[in-house]
């Protein structure tokens, strides 16, 4: 959609990984933030960076709320681009953990709303819902976007005919991720013709993560089976109309209590336009859905640490 570039002067964090990869976090802080005020960090997809426009727009909106917000560039994205030797996978729920510590150790005191986008998403709950001793206790609370909770369907579906445009998108998107590795230029012609996701998945991941089995992969890394052990408030926004995550993907696993889902009619994937309503400034739906959601818990946060005082 048209419309002006928020304007987002981040200031660079590189977090180290116990593998000697780096993952970067932009840290936009509101001017009078103080130490114990709210934070939160957001996670793109499959195809994004700290410069995606979702990523931009929802820093720039929590910014103007107070919150100081953390965007995630993942192993070898954005400008993470040559830091790491491996990819990022759909599971990679321990470097997220990382990053949340780092924000914990940074901002001592404050409370941390996650909120995952697309592949991201999936992370995000598969963090929340995997292991409560993984999950960084500055968490206050989690929100997910058209997450791919199962990466099987949602393989499949981005590779379907009518999908054509997303899966050549992807791929090449994919591929340039591959070239920005240390070592593909001497290696890259050892490479067999990677001519779909689930050939670029088997062999970058399945591979070098070593899980075995493309079908090991999808299902060790998918949220989907983590999602009734979530202890944190969590939201998830799907939509019906989605071409890549099918809704199909929400109606069977069990949700936890504290985890609310809501599905829109239309929406596609991360699009969520609408008309601006009396209560949002404009046509960007999800973004204040993202504002709201933060806040609340924030001031849930907030409430829990006066009455544990």
């Amino acid at each position: 959609m048209p419309g002006p570039k928020p304007a987002c002067a981040a200031h660079r964090h590189r977090v180290a990984l116990p593998d000697g990869d780096r993952l970067v976090l932009h840290d936009d802080c509101p001017e009078g933030w103080r130490t114990g005020g709210p934070t939160a960090l957001l996670l793109h997809g499959i195809c994004g960076s700290y410069r995606s426009r979702y990523m931009e727009r929802g820093a720039a909106r929590l910014k103007e709320q107070g919150v100081r917000v953390f965007r995630m560039d993942q192993r070898g994205c954005g400008a993470g681009r040559g830091l790491a030797r491996r990819l990022y996978h759909a599971g990679s729920s321990s470097d997220l953990a990382r990053a949340l510590q780092y924000v914990g150790r940074l901002c001592p005191g404050s409370s941390t709303c996650v909120v995952g986008y697309s592949l991201g998403g999936n992370i995000v709950l598969k963090l929340a819902g995997e292991s409560h001793d993984l999950l960084p206790r500055n968490v206050s609370g989690v929100m997910a976007v058209n997450p791919a909770i199962d990466l099987a369907a949602a393989a499949a579906a981005i590779q379907r005919p009518g999908n054509g445009f997303y899966h050549r998108y992807f791929m090449k998107f994919a591929i340039k991720l591959a070239q920005g590795l240390p070592g593909y230029a001497e290696g890259h012609r050892l490479l067999p013709r990677l001519d779909s996701l689930d050939a670029f998945n088997e062999f970058f991941y399945t591979r070098v993560w070593r899980f075995g089995s493309l079908k090991s992969y999808y299902e060790v890394c998918s949220a989907a089976p983590h999602l009734s052990a979530i202890r944190v408030p969590t939201l998830i926004v799907a939509s019906e109309d989605d071409p890549i995550v099918p809704i199909r993907s929400f109606l069977q696993p069990q949700l936890s209590p504290t985890t609310r889902l809501l599905v829109t009619e239309r929406g596609g994937h991360l699009g969520f336009i609408g008309k601006a309503q009396p209560c949002d400034p404009d046509h960007f739906w999800i973004d204040w859905r993202v504002l709201d959601w933060v806040e609340q818990c924030s001031v849930s946060s907030v409430q829990c640490s006066a009455m544990s005082a």
